[in-house]
């Protein structure tokens, strides 16, 4: 059967996005896909409600907090997808609108790198402009077992560019048979979605002895555009993705040894908020890790490396748009690498547990223009935008953290990051861009930043059920490569510096300072043990020294339409907001089975302090409440996402307002012994709304002959999605 799903997965990885590829065969599989949806339905309606309960979901993954007093997402999340969908729910998170498989997070209004991401302990970087390879894009959300969020204050022992906090993402770990046996064990899922005829399936194997252990993953999706709720496409929206890995292991003792590589491939990603797609995109990783434990402590090493190449240009729904201004061809290439080791100790003492660390990180990129030929203006010449350019942190700290019964608790750290960031020489197409060059290369390019981060954490626990914390933190972030060094003030060769989705055109800036941030967080948590209610209310305060936003360099107008170019420039920003969290029982009943209430709501406020302006992609008030109910081998679920208002906007990237919207989405399940199939229906009614953090319609925009107003990004519509996962 595996041979079989796995001729299917990759068989039809060779199909196209045009429509020939639709004959008897592939209309059959879809008919047949179909049948199986309506009898889905059919089965999981009228069988009986309760029944002997089962193994726990092998197709969700659970996001939760890493301190002890966090209190993040409590349900399980299909693992299909944007694997940033998963932290949907998450208290303080909001996810950041790119291509189908490259959103990027938001922590208490701040994004992108301002929020540190680590795969299996790997810190990784977009190489690309427009950012359409972000951390979140290098791993399958069918692969993630685990997340751990700490919004807002970071230990330091998990910092480092961590101004709004940390997200670490886990695979799940290897697994080891008992003494003298051999385990082997697997699943295969398969599933639909209807909006954008998404079809994906995975599968994962695994054969271990008691000290040694091997896995194998696949993972392959296809989505086409998908429709708003209206039932217009929302062009360049498609997307595709291959993905591959392998994990070994060796115990022996108090000691595991794990080498894990992989290569995710993305043959094309539609980007409707861009002047570009990524047509293709290949990475391949390596990730080599110790863990021991000895009689004074814990010991962790870590080693790893990968390496991207990206290439940007003109992708098929844009060719395809009417009026569209876009080039037939304008080819955009990067590669980077990353590399990196850290060493860490965990050390029990009198007074609480130690930890002491030293991290080395390295990212190398270039990214490099091949001439168009019959052009003038992207003609002889390879224009080179980042050339051989890197940025090395490296890292110590030093922690102490006490988590006793007692009724008062702390964590106090600090942490110091040398940042050196550096780039060669570069060089336009033509003449036509001689003085830009000139002026950039002009300049010694290497930059030392020093920075240092501190953690202060205090908890009183007057009761077993009432916890108080209060914190501060400085935390503090370097600029990146694009930031410092995108040196084109053309309008044409600036357009391509955005990973905004704002369709503005953006410029470097190689006198930036690094970003320091200072928080002060406080929260209440009430809890009733395990089992039963749990609500957590955490306010919080930042002020961001030397935040890096814009400043307006000239405009352009056409018609309606008006495009900024902006370069990047030191400011003042304070955000503030709060966060509420809460989950407990409904009911418990013989024949009901059980009900479950999650609630999670945030409010964020930001606003550069010079200017007395909004800052970008502030998420307005929102909230997401979801009733669970559990009866037997039966998962049901219904869902409230409601988002106000976005009112306070960004003038400088005249960023446009969205209407408040509710989507109401509903799930169910049945766990047999060893199959789950899975039916949920997203935004149940079809409702039309604008997403607030979707950046805007460049799509649109090139369709209008770049005269109509830039206007938001539009929301999925309807979508009836099936899975089927069977375990072995």
């Amino acid at each position: 059967m595996s041979c079989v799903f796995l001729c299917f997965l990759f068989g039809s990885s060779m199909k196209t996005y045009s429509k020939s590829r639709q004959g008897i065969t592939y209309a059959t599989r879809w008919r047949l896909i179909n049948s199986i949806s309506i009898l889905s339905i059919i089965t999981l309606f009228s069988a009986p409600l309760v029944a002997a309960a089962d193994d726990a979901d092998p197709t969700e993954v659970v996001v939760t907090g890493q301190r002890p007093s966090d209190v993040a997402l409590t349900t399980g999340k299909d693992k299909t997808g944007d694997t940033g969908k998963l932290l949907s729910g998450v208290a303080g998170v909001a996810v950041q609108t790119a291509g189908g498989a490259s959103s990027r997070p938001v922590i208490h209004g701040l994004d992108d790198e301002r929020v540190r991401i680590t795969v299996d302990g790997m810190d990784l970087t977009s190489a690309c402009a427009n950012h359409m390879n972000p951390v979140l894009g290098y791993v399958p959300a069918t692969f993630v077992d685990t997340i751990g969020v700490q919004a807002g204050i970071t230990p330091v022992s998990n910092g480092g560019d961590s101004l709004g906090g940390t997200i670490s993402i886990r695979t799940a770990a290897p697994l080891f048979a008992k003494s003298g046996e051999v385990l082997t064990t697997g699943q295969i899922t398969a599933g639909y979605r209807s909006n954008a005829e998404a079809a994906y399936g995975s599968a994962t194997a695994t054969v271990a002895s008691d000290t040694l252990s091997l896995r194998l993953n696949v993972a392959a999706e296809d989505a086409s555009d998908y429709k708003d709720g209206n039932g217009d496409t929302v062009t360049s929206t498609f997307y595709k993705t291959r993905d591959i890995s392998a994990l070994g292991a060796w115990r022996h003792g108090n000691h595991l040894f794990s080498l894990s590589i992989g290569a995710r491939s993305i043959p094309g990603q539609g980007f409707t908020n861009q002047q570009m797609d990524m047509i293709k995109n290949t990475s391949t990783f390596g990730n080599l890790t110790y863990e021991g434990t000895y009689d004074w402590g814990k010991l962790d090493a870590q080693v790893y490396g990968q390496a991207v190449h990206h290439l940007m240009n003109i992708g098929k729904d844009k060719l395809t748009l009417p009026g569209t201004m876009m080039m037939p061809d304008m080819p955009m290439n990067t590669r980077g690498i990353d590399t990196g080791a850290s060493l860490r100790a965990e050390i029990p003492t009198d007074v609480g547990t130690a930890r002491f660390g030293a991290e080395y990180r390295h990212f190398g990129l270039d990214d490099w223009w091949p001439p168009v030929a019959g052009t003038m203006m992207m003609a002889p010449e390879t224009f080179l935008n980042i050339n051989g350019g890197r940025r090395d942190r490296t890292s110590l700290y030093a922690e102490l953290e006490k988590t006793d019964a007692g009724k008062w608790g702390y964590l106090a750290g600090i942490r110091t990051d040398q940042v050196v960031t550096d780039t060669h020489d570069v060089v336009g197409y033509n003449m036509m861009y001689d003085h830009a060059a000139m002026t950039f290369n002009a300049v010694e390019h290497k930059r030392t930043d020093t920075n240092w981060d501190a953690t202060l954490i205090g908890r009183y626990s007057p009761t077993e059920t009432t916890t108080f914390e209060l914190g501060l933190a400085r935390k503090s972030r370097a600029p990146n490569l694009y930031e410092r060094y995108a040196w084109g003030t053309d309008w044409m060769s600036s357009l391509m510096i955005n990973w905004a989705g704002d369709g503005n055109a953006y410029t470097g800036n190689q006198n930036l300072k690094p970003e320091v941030a200072h928080t002060l967080s406080a929260s209440v948590l009430w809890h009733q043990g395990k089992d039963g209610w749990t609500v957590k209310l955490a306010p919080y305060l930042t002020q961001v020294d030397d935040f890096i936003d814009v400043r307006l360099l000239q405009s352009l107008s056409s018609g309606d339409a008006v495009l900024n170019q902006l370069q990047f420039v030191n400011e003042t920003a304070r955000l503030y907001g709060v966060d509420l969290h809460a989950e407990g029982p409904l009911w418990t009943s013989a024949r009901f089975g059980n009900g479950r209430l999650h609630v999670s709501s945030s409010y964020v406020h930001g606003e550069n302090t010079r200017d007395n302006t909004p800052l970008y992609h502030m998420m307005p008030f929102n909230a997401q409440i979801e009733l669970e109910q559990t009866a037997g081998n039966w998962t049901n679920g219904l869902e409230l996402e409601a988002i106000s208002d976005k009112t306070r906007v960004d003038p400088q990237r005249r960023e446009p307002e969205t209407k408040a919207y509710a989507l109401i989405n509903i799930r169910s399940a049945y766990q047999f012994k060893t199959t789950r199939i899975s039916l949920s229906v997203n935004n149940l009614f079809d409702t039309s709304y604008a997403l607030p953090l979707g950046g805007v319609s460049v799509d649109n925009y090139l369709a209008s002959n770049g005269t109509a107003a830039f206007a938001p990004v539009r929301g999925m519509g309807r979508s009836i999605n099936l899975s089927i996962a069977r375990s072995f």
